[in-house]
């Protein structure tokens, strides 16, 4: 696009800028003094117009501060051509130019080129020329991101200047951190691998946090060299001053990096770091000890648990992340009873998966417990997490043939009385205003409350209900010319792709296969099998459960139409894996050649959407019974 010179030469100059970026804590005020000047702009450009009086360039030389063109505003004035904007205390107001922010940031590049997009109505000042200058209002939420928000630009014009900030581990990190939310990879990947080559002096408990989270979150510098061993040594560095439980109240140094977490938002605390802390509160406390040396501990709780929601707080999200799964296996038990017992925790429309997560949980902790006090323990922890589920919001198929077969899950003596007055109607309204939630757990003793009295949670789960098969042209080709020429031996499938989610605690898999046709020569058929695969931990393995299941298949066909097929079962549920089997989806039938799939592509690929879904309100076909 431009020179490395060239681009550093706008910068420095300001020269043919067209864009105004404002960052403030105030987005709305913004908004509000933009919109106001720019009436007024209107106003007298109308009467300046003609004259000749201002040029473009000598106006926008007075939109900015005389040195580089870039102010942060203390509750000053700042005139845009004839008008006179004030924008809020503390704004950092940066000029820039359009092609060079739609090349550096997709964030700006959507709002500056898709109108449709913005949230609010494009903002623009006019200019005594009859151009107008585009304000982009970017909201944030802490002050190190108005401290950074200057660098981060000029970044996008000199990425060679990260090498000044060698000696600035933090600022990187913090550029680092915003260019991520710009959504301007070149700049975090410059930043990334000037940070990776912190020195280890440089580390601290709030550093090492934030790294943490930075690179879990991070798609843009996965390949830069020495960010591993950057992870690595964080991670280290963050054991050594928090597994060491016993004494630590005695090491002044941990205290006092400890104490600095406290500054941290939610965001900012790795849950990795969040359960070793909450580890450490703990064993403070057992040992008389919290008052003393931290008289944060309640803010710091707090943050912990605020970490585990920030982080682990959508349970289909985290039941379908291989990465959030391992951090949740590994929650301490303070911070998982917190987890269950709030109503905040966004679920797919049941309890299902948040037993789903604690059986994940509890598989972790029982390959550990190894001695006989430590599995007592164990018991001991799963029955306390067991009265905090609310059986009540499990869907029938769950609650009536799953749930009864998890054996850490107790008391399950009460678990029947639980369930057939959930089945007879008699927690839901109106039932449950004639006899009370809390009448059955007062009347029947050891009952836990949230069984039967505990709300919905009020969280909406981002996960989709569903798994998408994508194959490419190529080779969808390559195998369809293999299964011609197999035969005609079914055996001789192939799978081309094969996908899995975790839906309503039920573990969904789908795969497209292409397998020969038996009934005409040379041609294949192209096969689409849905199923389950696994339920938790069972007190019987030779149990079955019946689940009333209804399958969606969403896919484009020959005719280059969207189709929706739909087939409801009552599906047997167990280690038998039972499958269900579409055959001619695309409507072609068997083909000879994947060219007779054309119109079915999107995108040179062959895609099928698979969803699933227990059927609401047939709690009789789910059965539990034991195979003989």
């Amino acid at each position: 696009m431009f020179s490395e010179e060239t681009l550093a030469e706008l910068w420095a100059s300001k020269a043919m800028s067209d864009v105004i970026v404002v960052f403030s804590t105030e987005p709305e005020a913004v908004k509000a003094a933009a919109e106001a000047a720019a009436e007024q702009a209107e106003e007298q450009v109308g009467a300046t117009r003609g004259r000749g009086r201002a040029s473009r360039g000598r106006g926008r030389g007075r939109s900015t501060s005389p040195a580089n063109g870039n102010a942060r505003h203390k509750g000053v004035k700042r005139s845009a051509d004839e008008d006179e904007v004030q924008w809020p205390e503390g704004s950092v107001v940066v000029s820039a130019h359009r092609v060079v922010l739609c090349s550096s940031s997709d964030y700006f590049k959507a709002q500056l080129l898709n109108d449709s997009l913005v949230l609010h109505k494009p903002l623009h000042l006019p200019q005594p020329d009859g151009s107008r200058l585009r304000v982009l209002v970017v909201g944030v939420g802490a002050q190190w991101e108005l401290d950074v928000a200057e660098r981060v630009l000029h970044l996008m014009y000199a990425p060679a200047t990260t090498t000044q900030l060698q000696a600035q581990p933090w600022v990187l990190l913090q550029a680092c951190q915003l260019a991520q939310q710009l959504q301007a990879p070149a700049v975090v990947k410059t930043c990334a691998a000037a940070l990776a080559a912190t020195p280890e002096q440089h580390l601290s408990l709030p550093f090492d946090s934030q790294v943490l989270c930075l690179l879990d979150t991070t798609s843009h510098a996965v390949d830069v060299p020495g960010l591993d061993d950057l992870k690595s040594l964080c991670t280290k560095h963050a054991d050594s001053m928090l597994d060491e439980t016993e004494g630590v109240a005695g090491k002044q140094a941990t205290l006092a990096q400890v104490r600095q977490l406290a500054e941290l938002q939610p965001s900012q605390l790795h849950i990795t770091l969040a359960s070793k802390l909450a580890a450490l509160l703990d064993a403070l406390e057992a040992g008389g000890e919290l008052q003393r040396h931290l008289k944060q501990h309640a803010q710091l709780q707090a943050l912990c648990q605020g970490s585990a929601m920030q982080h682990l707080g959508d349970a289909a999200v985290v039941a379908n992340s291989a990465q959030l799964l391992k951090q949740f296996r590994r929650l301490h038990l303070s911070l998982l009873k917190h987890w269950v017992a709030t109503d905040e925790v966004a679920t797919d429309g049941s309890e299902n998966c948040v037993v789903w997560l604690l059986d994940a949980w509890h598989e972790e902790q029982a390959r550990h417990a190894k001695t006989r006090p430590q599995k007592d323990k164990l018991a001991e922890d799963m029955a306390a997490l067991s009265a905090l589920v609310r059986v009540r919001r499990l869907t029938p198929s769950f609650l009536h043939a799953v749930l009864p077969g998890i054996a850490w899950f107790q008391p399950a003596r009460l678990l029947p009385l639980a369930a057939a007055a959930q089945a007879a109607g008699a927690l839901q309204a109106p039932c449950a205003k004639v006899l009370g939630h809390e009448h059955l757990a007062d009347k029947v003793p050891g009952i836990p409350k949230a069984w039967v009295s505990s709300p919905a949670r009020t969280g909406v789960s981002a996960a989709t209900p569903s798994v998408l098969l994508a194959v490419s042209k190529d080779r969808l080709e390559q195998a369809v010319s293999e299964a011609v020429q197999a035969g005609k031996k079914e055996e001789d499938k192939q799978k081309l792709c094969s996908e899995a989610a975790v839906v309503q605690g039920f573990s969904l898999q789908a795969s497209l296969e292409v397998v020969p046709d038996v009934k005409a020569a040379g041609r294949a058929r192209i096969v689409i099998k849905v199923g389950c695969a696994k339920v938790p931990q069972r007190r019987f393995p030779t149990t079955l459960c019946l689940v009333p299941t209804k399958y969606t298949l969403a896919c484009m066909t020959v005719k280059g139409k969207e189709t929706t097929l739909s087939a409801t079962y009552a599906v047997m549920y167990d280690d038998r894996n039972w499958r269900h089997v579409w055959d001619n989806t695309f409507g072609v039938g068997s083909v000879s050649s994947a060219s007779e799939l054309a119109k079915c592509m999107q995108a040179d690929q062959l895609q099928a959407t698979v969803m699933w879904k227990e059927v609401d309100g047939v709690a009789g076909s789910a059965l539990w019974q034991v195979v003989e």
